[in-house]
């Protein structure tokens, strides 16, 4: 090597080790400056290893900035290099980093299919971390797309490995991927053990970019229980650290966050400025399924505002986009916004056909809440159908509403016992309120008098019951509403004894768990009532409804009233 090109491998690993301070210090730009200066002299000089290394730098750096298609390069260009080197643990680490770029894009088979490739060669050449976190790349690919059974399978797997070798924040991650594929099922509780775990790790190691992350789903988290003040404290956390580390992307996130929870309170201005902020930055991005994620809230305030030709168009341009990325968990979501718009404009069979295919959907992914609400959305098409329709028809629509609605909203009401705090209960309570006096309100109108009586008792049943459970929760911890810690016990299928009188979605239904000093609040939802005349309560309106709910365990034997 001569002087100069001696002279110029000095300064190219001066701008190296520059680049990498500034990356350090969160200067992602001064960063992929001094890199590509590094990557220009090594290339003259003929460094070929250390011109790879830059190129993948390049790329994190990139990616870091939101430029998912000029990072792509950048690994494809290392890839490239390193496979005329012969390096082959880096060809494949070029492989895992395209996989996590191709998922940013919307691309995941393309996503897929590099971390595959990525883990073959870590597996052949012995690297237990390096195949770990492959699995933990496609666990998030699976979730996105709606494959939960494997994001969690995998998710396990990973941490599995990250524990045997002490790699707490590894660890974390895998929690927080955990918590979001729970939030997904609907085990709330379990959602949330498992991001205050992954949030107490990343603080203690001060990790501010992935607390603000766990900030993020736990706002989500709240939003989805109604708790929508909490969910506010959450996102605008998030949103704080987030815009101190100059990442508009997460930033954007937040936006939409805020955007919901106006939303849901009525401050449908604000909500809309969050959304349309979220959408330009998500545009600028090129981020396809966030742009037709906003496109899906927006379509949502339409149609709360009763601009229903608005909230259709939105509904349209989300659907057409979902389906090119082929997501069919969010395409179901725009069937369901298109479904509502139509019954509003009184169009119940178009209604009910798109809340068909989103159950089918939602069924098929293992989201048994979806395919509840979907179900209360069908039974409210039938009695809006019924208020316009002749007298002698009137009855006919009502029943079939309650075939449906029945077992779904109290299949909604037994999400409350996952939870082990009363203000968690209380929250989710209200959250359904309006299926579950839906659901009075249709029994009173068919003029079944059992049927009330029924639901009154089982109501009440289940308010009183109680059962003992350890109290593991600290004075704080009861006081924060929404802070349980246990993991939430999953719906298990029935037992299978003889009389097998717990099967079925109607082995519970109530309201607010009443509280009794020094009483534990049952983990699972009572016994089934036995009415005086021996029929089981709310049978046979919880029969034949096309889809089977989960049934958690409970006793063996109903609880006769006499």
């Amino acid at each position: 090597m001569d002087d100069s090109s001696a002279q110029q491998r000095e300064e190219a690993i001066a701008n190296y080790n520059r680049a990498i301070e500034h990356y350090t210090n969160g200067q992602l730009e001064h960063a992929y400056d001094e890199f590509t200066h590094a990557l220009r002299l090594l290339t003259t000089t003929g460094e070929e290893e250390l011109a790879a290394r830059c190129e993948v730098n390049l790329g994190v750096v990139a990616a870091e900035l939101g430029e998912f298609e000029q990072a792509r390069t950048h690994y494809q260009l290392a890839r490239h290099r390193f496979t005329r080197l012969g390096l082959e643990q880096e060809v494949a680490d070029c492989e895992a980093n395209l996989g996590v770029v191709a998922r940013d894009l919307g691309l995941f088979d393309q996503a897929r299919a590099h971390h595959q490739q990525a883990r073959q060669v870590y597996s052949g050449l012995g690297l237990g971390q390096k195949v770990a976190d492959c699995e933990a790349n496609l666990g998030v690919v699976a979730r996105d797309l709606g494959l939960f059974d494997q994001a969690r399978a995998h998710h396990q797997q990973a941490r599995q490995v990250y524990s045997r070798l002490g790699l707490g924040q590894k660890v974390a991650d895998c929690e927080a991927n955990l918590g979001n594929v729970a939030s997904n099922l609907g085990l709330f509780d379990q959602a949330r053990s498992h991001y205050q775990k992954a949030l107490q790790v990343f603080t203690q190691l001060g990790l501010e970019r992935q607390v603000a992350g766990c900030e993020l789903n736990l706002g989500s988290l709240a939003w989805k229980l109604g708790v929508f003040d909490q969910a506010r404290a959450h996102y605008e956390v998030a949103l704080q650290m987030f815009s101190r580390l100059e990442l508009v992307r997460e930033v954007a996130d937040c936006e939409v966050g805020l955007g919901v929870v106006d939303q849901n309170l009525g401050l449908f201005d604000q909500a809309r400025s969050h959304y349309q902020q979220a959408q330009q930055v998500f545009t600028q991005l090129g981020l396809e399924r966030q742009v037709a994620g906003c496109e899906l809230n927006l379509g949502s305030l339409a149609w709360k505002l009763g601009v229903f030709d608005q909230a259709r168009a939105h509904y349209e341009v989300a659907l057409q986009m979902f389906s090119r990325l082929e997501l069919v968990r969010e395409v179901a979501d725009c069937e369901v916004g298109l479904g509502v718009v139509d019954q509003n404009l009184g169009l119940f069979d178009q209604a009910r056909s798109h809340y068909q295919q989103a159950q089918q959907v939602y069924a098929r992914l293992g989201m048994h809440r979806k395919v509840a609400e979907c179900q209360v959305n069908t039974a409210g098409s039938w009695t809006r159908q019924a208020r316009v329709s002749e007298a002698g028809d009137r009855r006919v629509l009502l029943e079939r509403a309650l075939q449906l609605a029945v077992p779904a909203v109290v299949y909604l009401d037994a999400i409350r016992f996952q939870f082990r705090s009363a203000p968690d209960r209380i929250a989710w309570a209200t959250r359904i309120e309006h299926a579950t006096r839906f659901l009075f309100q249709l029994a009173s109108d068919v003029g079944d008098q059992i049927l009330m009586t029924d639901l009154v008792e089982t109501a009440i049943n289940s308010g009183v019951h109680t059962a003992t459970a350890p109290d593991t929760d600290t004075p704080l911890q009861r006081e924060q509403s929404v802070r349980a810690l246990a993991i939430a016990p999953e719906f298990e299928p029935a037992g299978t004894d003889g009389q097998d009188p717990d099967t079925g979605p109607s082995a519970h239904l109530g309201g607010i768990s009443r509280l009794v000093a020094g009483a534990h609040l049952p983990l699972r939802p009572p016994p089934r009532l036995r009415m005086p005349d021996s029929h089981l309560a709310l049978t046979p309106w919880d029969l034949d409804t096309g889809h089977t709910y989960p049934t958690p365990r409970t006793h063996t034997h109903p609880l006769a009233i006499t």
